[in-house]
């Protein structure tokens, strides 16, 4: 019991006393199937894809048997981009007060749009990553995405 205890203070206080780099390094996206490096570069806080769990696409595809590229990508020029290594979160900054990364964009390769995006940490460590059509975040869609270890690196 006090073991529980000790583990929730913890989890508590990594999650009050936050610090901007703690959201380096990878992630899994909420369905597990892409993996994600948030890095900070030029000021920013950037996310791109290092892993798929289907990186060729399947034989019922037109392009069966190649690597998955950014197909719905409304830049033309942008299309045959190959999704590991593509870079879809950007502009992020950290709030301190908010204890939050905000201002920042992310792009759904899914279905070739962009949205606001803001990312913070909930009380277990994993990551909230909202995107929204509106940049208050009220039209949007949620995803938990968890922190890359050891031991869920194994589960690869």
């Amino acid at each position: 019991m006090l073991l529980r205890v000790m583990l929730i203070l913890v989890l508590s206080f990594s999650i009050l006393f936050a610090k901007a780099d703690d959201i380096l390094g990878k992630w899994f996206t909420e369905s597990s199937s892409s993996k994600v490096e948030i890095y900070y570069k030029n000021n920013e806080y950037k996310g791109k894809i290092v892993w798929l769990k289907e990186p060729i696409y399947d034989a019922k595809h037109a392009k069966a048997g190649k690597e998955k590229a950014d197909d719905l990508n409304p830049d033309e020029k942008k299309k045959n981009a190959p999704l590991v290594g593509l870079d879809f979160l950007w502009g992020f900054k950290y709030n301190e007060s908010e204890k939050k990364w905000i201002n920042g964009t992310i792009y759904n390769p899914e279905d070739g749009k962009t949205y606001y995006c803001t990312l913070q940490f909930n009380k277990d460590g994993n990551l909230i990553v909202h995107g929204s059509v509106d940049a208050w975040g009220l039209l949007g869609k949620t995803q938990i995405w968890v922190k890359v270890t050891d031991e869920t690196a194994k589960a690869e």
